[in-house]
C-alpha cells in the first residue's frame, strides 16, 4: 500500500500522523519500500511489511505500554483489512478455495503454547519459501492469541 492508501483507512487520524508512523516503521525495519513513482512532483512510495519483522514475542509485548499495544494492533488489523480488500476486489473465483477465516478456542498452559508454536513452526517451515511451482500461490496466515479473562466475575 501507499502511505496515502494507509492514511485512508484511518479517517479519524491526521495524514501527517500516519506519515510519521510509517517513517518510524520504515526506520525500525518493519516496513520496506517496494516501489516508488513520481506523482505531481512528489514521490509516492508503495510499502510492504518486511516478512517476519512484525512478529512480537512475550518479551517485546511486556515492554509496550497500553497505547503502544493499541497502535501496533491497529496497524496489524489495517494490514489484514487491506489484504482482505485486495483479495475481494480481485474477484478471483479460482483462488477462493485458498481463502478463509475463523476463530478457534484452545485450552492451553504456557508450556502447551510453546509446544503448539514449535509444532506450527515445524508444519509451516516447508511452505515459508517458494518452491517455484507454477500452481503455487502466496497465502497470508495471520495468528492472534488473546487470552480470555481468568476472573470469575467475567
Amino acid at each position: 500500500m501507499t502511505t496515502a492508501e494507509l492514511a485512508g483507512l484511518f479517517e479519524d487520524v491526521a495524514a501527517a500522523t500516519v506519515y510519521r508512523h510509517v517513517n518510524t516503521l520504515l526506520d525500525a525495519g518493519v516496513l520496506t519500500i517496494v516501489s516508488e513513482r513520481r506523482v505531481r512532483g512528489a514521490v509516492e512510495r508503495t510499502l510492504a511489511l518486511v516478512e517476519d519483522a512484525a512478529q512480537m514475542n512475550a518479551e517485546d509485548a511486556a515492554q509496550m505500554s497500553e497505547e503502544q499495544h493499541r497502535q501496533a494492533f491497529t496497524v496489524f488489523l489495517a494490514h489484514q483489512a487491506a489484504e482482505f480488500d485486495r483479495f475481494i476486489a480481485r474477484d478471483d473465483e479460482a483462488a477462493m478455495p485458498l481463502f478463509g477465516y475463523g476463530q478457534t478456542i484452545l485450552h492451553l498452559t504456557e508450556d502447551d503454547l510453546g509446544d503448539v508454536q514449535e509444532q506450527l513452526r515445524t508444519v509451516l517451515e516447508p511452505y515459508l519459501r517458494s518452491r517455484g511451482g507454477l500452481d503455487e500461490h502466496r497465502v497470508s496466515l495471520a495468528t492472534l492469541l488473546i487470552p480470555e479473562s481468568t476472573s470469575q466475575d467475567d
